[in-house]
């Protein structure tokens, strides 16, 4: 056996014995409408002794779970203050999850379903399409990277499943990129004023010393 296929196996050996399970495939689909987003998580998850997907509270917005099952089971939800938590009990060896949700308010930050199942290699496993994010409302740095595809709908294939989707910013409000832009000018422009300030003190004490 040569070292690559030992690594192969070990790396088998130890998503085994990992009671949280491997994450096997994500597809996220999300439809932008307004201040208003649906939500097709889709997940295959294997070897997982329990199960939970956590998806962050978020200030002004509300999350609503329309629909959540593994197989035909329905999953439990649990309310936090921080986070809502879906709970899968005893899930079979191969999970095939779903949840479909709605988020209302604002959609700088869209949450997303993660498992604490880790993801599995190889890259690909995981990929998310938008729909419906119009480009005047697109920040100039998402997250994750997307690209455009021919009809329209915005793709990305990240290595693992991110806690939110940055893509649009809010209608109220700067996107973040340009918020950081504008912190920076500030302070450029206050650090400036402040020097000239000092300066002029400096000048008129020199003139009246003099």
């Amino acid at each position: 056996m040569n070292l690559l296929a030992g690594g192969a196996l070990l790396a088998a050996l130890a998503a085994q014995q990992d009671p949280r399970g491997v994450l096997r495939e994500a597809m996220i689909r999300v439809a932008v409408e307004d201040t208003l987003a649906i939500v097709d998580a889709r997940y295959t998850v294997t070897g997982a002794a329990s199960l939970d997907l956590l998806a962050l509270r978020l200030e002004g917005q509300r999350v609503e779970v329309l629909e959540a099952i593994v197989g035909v089971r329905p999953i439990v939800l649990e309310e936090r203050r921080t986070s809502q938590v879906l709970r899968v009990y005893r899930p079979p060896d191969s999970a095939a999850i779903r949840v479909l949700y709605r988020v209302t308010g604002r959609l700088a930050r869209i949450p997303v379903f993660v498992p604490t199942a880790p993801t599995s290699p190889p890259t690909g496993a995981i990929r998310i399409v938008v729909t419906g994010a119009p480009a005047e409302r697109r920040t100039s740095s998402t997250l994750p990277r997307f690209s455009q595809q021919t009809d329209g709908a915005l793709a990305a294939r990240p290595e693992h499943l991110p806690t939110v989707l940055a893509l649009v910013r809010d209608r109220s409000e700067l996107p973040v990129p340009a918020v950081s832009e504008w912190i920076i000018i500030g302070i450029t422009v206050g650090g400036t004023a402040l020097w000239i300030l000092r300066l002029r003190r400096a000048r008129r004490t020199a003139v009246e010393t003099g």
